[in-house]
């Protein structure tokens, strides 16, 4: 048990995320006409779903809603209100995000 914390501990700290320091960032959010079909979905309600997609998280939904991407430090990486459809951040790196859509919260692993 004690080496498993170790371990991802370790690897928590080698990530490396660029974060803005607490403004919003709203560029790599793009609309996407058609997702790969090898995303799973994460978290999903009436009107919104999410999906962790190969290196992209993608949004979505049949209303606008803000988005908020988080690493799993805590850190802002993404803040953007997106459109109403199909949306996806390229992320940087591989890692765990945490991805709130107005009132949901899910775990994203890429």
């Amino acid at each position: 048990m004690k080496a498993r914390l170790i371990a991802l501990l370790t690897a928590i700290a080698g990530m490396t995320v660029p974060v803005a320091a607490g403004v919003a960032q709203s560029e790599g959010w793009r609309p996407v006409r058609q997702y790969s079909e090898k995303t799973r979905s994460v978290v999903k309600d009436a009107d919104t779903e999410v999906f962790a997609g190969k290196g992209a998280i993608v949004v979505k939904t049949s209303k606008p809603v803000g988005v908020e991407v988080y690493t799993i430090l805590g850190q802002l990486v993404s803040r953007h209100k997106v459109a109403a459809g199909t949306s996806q951040l390229e992320m940087p790196s591989r890692g765990v995000y945490i991805v709130r859509v107005g009132r949901l919260t899910g775990k994203v692993a890429l």
